[in-house]
């Protein structure tokens, strides 16, 4: 099934509304700089008593804009260094997530 063809994905991603600034690297080469929409799936959830199960945090962008984006990348999301864990994820609509986790120099033997 083939993306919808959507006029401007940047409409969605407004820093004065929902987005962030976020800059994909590999080293000290950048990928892509731009906005993306940031979960931080480590904050706690809830409504009222009841508790949410978390996710991994994890940007929504442009899956064109991340298309080389790959495990073991570094994202600064508004200034804060995160790991980047695997290959975008495309959602099918022309949009993809990228999950991230903490720095962890464990796994970087």
């Amino acid at each position: 099934m083939p993306a919808p063809n959507w006029e401007n994905l940047d409409a969605f991603f407004g820093q004065d509304d929902f987005a962030v600034p976020v800059t994909i690297r590999r080293g000290e080469v950048v990928l892509w700089q731009g906005s993306a929409i940031f979960d931080d799936g480590n904050a706690p959830s809830g409504l009222g008593d009841l508790e949410h199960d978390l996710s991994s945090p994890h940007l929504i962008c442009s899956a064109d804009d991340v298309a080389g984006v790959d495990e073991g990348d570094e994202a600064v999301v508004d200034g804060k260094v995160w790991d980047v864990m695997s290959e975008p994820e495309r959602d099918g609509t022309g949009l993809a997530r990228v999950i991230l986790a903490k720095p962890n120099v464990a796994y970087r033997a």
